[in-house]
């Protein structure tokens, strides 16, 4: 969905057509982002602050992941791994183990995002898992 002047609009359009953008069911996707503008803007500040309470909970209790409690200002939280893996294959093993989704953002860097669907609970448990998974994985041990 694009959001814009007239003329953006238009440039967008004319773009589209130069990639063969003849998209037959633009209304499917115009009715996400209709649904988002109109009954989703209040749920973006609840992600929010559960975003901070997980990047909160998550500096106090998983020794070895470095957060910048500075930078947590939306729904997104990335996290420095100050441990002995890499991205991807936390993010895989934390997966496989623990059934806990988080995404690689180079070689030391993941990501977590707080979405509709996901309440206080939800970030608790991803707190416990995260913790645990940091805390008894052999592969896992801190860098201090």
């Amino acid at each position: 969905m694009l959001v814009g002047s007239k003329e953006l609009v238009a440039l967008a359009r004319e773009k589209r057509k130069l990639l063969g953008g003849q998209m037959r069911q633009a209304g499917v996707l115009a009715a996400a982002g209709i649904i988002a503008l109109e009954k989703m803007t209040n749920r973006v500040a609840e992600d929010n602050v559960l975003a901070r309470q997980l990047a909160e909970k998550l500096s106090t209790s998983a020794r070895g992941l470095n957060i910048d409690l500075t930078t947590v200002q939306t729904n997104i939280v990335k996290i420095d791994l100050g441990i002995h893996m890499d991205a991807s294959e936390f993010a895989r093993q934390l997966y496989r183990d623990y059934k806990v989704r988080v995404h690689p953002m180079g070689k030391r860097v993941i990501r977590l995002v707080v979405y509709h669907g996901i309440g206080e609970a939800d970030i608790d448990e991803a707190v416990t898992r995260i913790s645990m998974f940091v805390a008894n994985d052999g592969s896992c041990s801190t860098t201090e």
